[in-house]
């Protein structure tokens, strides 16, 4: 479907920052990052970036930080993932409760994701909702409450109304069973793979969690299964292993979260003008969030700062 809409957006000759050519190699990006394409990922997300920058619209530069979010976690960049969220925040000062929810439900969806130790503290940020459940479901099976997780499932099942989301919520119910009922562990999964194969779905059922390699390989599956279930267990033994982002125990004054998007910004090849007109802030309120941050990490130089940020596991 993406490739027919890229087709599409060339007979139409649409150009580059055209919100149909945006959406399209959006599209394309997040084609290529679920089938773990990830180099040809890049590619697309690149174009949407660059496009979305040309228009200066937060909401079509939101929906691409959103998704390169999705790309980092599959590289393994945590810290970029969350930086990625943090733009948004940025870029939407005055949040809708719904934009607010959706934040909250995917920061604290990468914390589960990659064990990291803001988890709980996401997680209680959360308003209740299917898709919540969901990322509770997932920390109970880390935390091996099985019973929890079971339940939390439950609740969501009824919702899910897209194909991935119907299939993680298939493949967790598979890890969720798999101690208690091999039988309905068996036939749950290969529901969930049944709707994941035909789009070709790879990220949704290896990021479910470290259990998937083990669920995928416990059962025989239909023949016309086996090729799909081989590249699944392949991909999710060679998946970058995630790092952690650090909390800023270190600084007595800890930087916002404003400061630490810019210090991600400093870190970059931008102009002060152009970290500026993205941030849609004035050069002077700009400098003055830099003279915060030198401040809080005891620098004086943009690179100073860097070499701190990265010694703190900020960048």
């Amino acid at each position: 479907a993406s490739d027919a809409a890229g087709r599409t957006a060339d007979r139409l000759q649409l150009s580059v920052q055209d919100p149909g050519r945006i959406l399209v190699s959006l599209a394309r990006g997040s084609v290529a990052t679920e089938r773990n394409k990830l180099e040809e990922a890049r590619t697309f997300l690149d174009l949407a970036r660059h496009a979305a920058q040309e228009t200066g619209r937060p909401c079509f530069l939101s929906l691409v930080a959103l998704e390169e979010a999705r790309w980092l976690m599959a590289t393994g960049d945590v810290d970029g993932a969350f930086g990625q969220i943090d733009n948004v925040r940025v870029w939407f000062p005055k949040r809708s409760m719904s934009m607010e929810a959706e934040l909250a439900v995917r920061s604290a969806r990468l914390a589960v994701q990659a064990a990291d130790e803001r988890a709980t503290f996401l997680l209680s940020k959360m308003p209740e909702s299917p898709a919540a459940f969901v990322v509770l479901a997932r920390d109970a099976l880390n935390r091996n409450d099985v019973g929890q997780a079971v339940e939390l499932l439950d609740r969501a099942g009824g919702e899910p109304t897209t194909r991935r989301e119907r299939v993680e919520v298939g493949v967790l119910s598979a890890l969720a069973w798999l101690t208690r009922d091999a039988d309905v562990a068996l036939q749950r999964l290969e529901q969930a793979l049944a709707l994941a194969h035909p789009e070709g779905l790879v990220r949704t059922v290896i990021d479910v969690g470290p259990g998937v390699t083990k669920l995928l390989a416990a059962f025989p599956m239909e023949p016309w299964l086996n090729d799909y279930v081989e590249a699944l267990i392949e991909a999710a033994d060679s998946a970058i292993p995630l790092g952690r982002r650090v909390i800023q125990t270190s600084l007595v004054d800890p930087l916002t979260e404003r400061e630490l998007v810019i210090l991600r910004y400093l870190s970059g090849r931008l102009t002060y003008k152009e970290i500026a007109a993205l941030l849609y802030i004035s050069i002077n309120t700009l400098k003055s969030h830099v003279r915060a941050v030198y401040r809080k990490l005891n620098v004086d130089s943009r690179s100073s700062a860097v070499r701190m940020g990265r010694s703190l596991h900020l960048l």
